[in-house]
């Protein structure tokens, strides 16, 4: 995976593909409404090879990104390939903080880099070590430029002639998708702190009052009594997740539960 998500779903997938395999069978189209990294776009991509696929996230330099995978030229593919191998420097992260982002391509690579490069992968977080370096964990311990160059032109390989992008309001979006659909929101409760792009209280209430009448969804969100609250109408089930705050120490992780939710 080239993105390590701040509420990535890697670990939850056996659980959300279980959910959504259903809706997915008879579906000709299915839509990501909150595709972020992208770890269950993936996977129904590689499952369902002859699927058409929708990605969209609000997020310029992440909807960027996926729109590079999908259409991007050639060239534009090669020369986000070639920053990607830029040298990953303290120096370079200050820098690249204050860059204008005006071509699609540097939009996506600002997603990539400050993913890779800072504290659990918050894009607006400070870079991993801190401004001292003087961690065991520097600013580049989780930056593999040859490992996300392949998967980079993976995914192309991957989505080549099958994957519209779109960069919209997630209203907008549910209004008007009537196959199978995926939605991944940012957090409730720490949405703000979290992506670069949130939702307000009453954006959260207003998606759940939208998804009301659809048959053909499934969900995935925090576990708070709003929640709990705004989909009272659906089946909620509580899913165990751990969630690694300080790094790859497995021991160090906050065991906590998430929300599977369904019409």
């Amino acid at each position: 995976m080239i993105f390590r998500y701040p509420g990535g779903k890697q670990r939850l997938l056996p659980v959300i593909m279980a959910a959504l395999d259903p809706l997915l069978r008879d579906a000709p189209t299915f839509t990501d409404v909150f595709v972020g990294g992208g770890s269950v776009l993936i996977a129904v991509a590689e499952r369902y090879p002859s699927k058409r696929l929708i990605a969209n996230d609000l997020d310029l330099r992440m909807a960027a990104f996926w729109q590079l995978v999908a259409t991007g030229t050639d060239s534009d593919a090669a020369a986000f390939c070639k920053l990607l191998r830029i040298p990953v420097t303290l120096e370079w992260f200050n820098a690249f903080r204050n860059m204008t982002l005006d071509t699609q391509t540097m939009r996506a690579y600002h997603a990539v880099f400050f993913n890779r490069t800072t504290f659990s992968g918050i894009a607006t977080a400070g870079p991993i070590g801190g401004q001292a370096q003087a961690s065991e964990w520097k600013v580049d311990c989780r930056y593999n430029a040859d490992r996300l160059v392949a998967d980079f032109k993976n995914l192309r390989e991957l989505f080549q002639g099958r994957l519209t992008v779109t960069c919209a309001d997630c209203l907008k979006v549910v209004s008007t998708t009537s196959d199978a659909m995926y939605l991944d929101p940012p957090y409730y409760k720490q949405g703000k702190n979290l992506y670069p792009v949130s939702m307000t209280p009453a954006e959260h209430s207003a998606l759940a009052k939208a998804l009301e009448d659809r048959p053909r969804w499934v969900m995935s969100y925090d576990n708070c009594p709003e929640i709990l609250d705004s989909y009272s109408f659906a089946n909620i089930i509580p899913v165990d997740v751990r969630y690694s705050i300080n790094g790859t120490d497995r021991e160090s992780w906050i065991a906590a539960k998430e929300l599977l939710i369904t019409p």
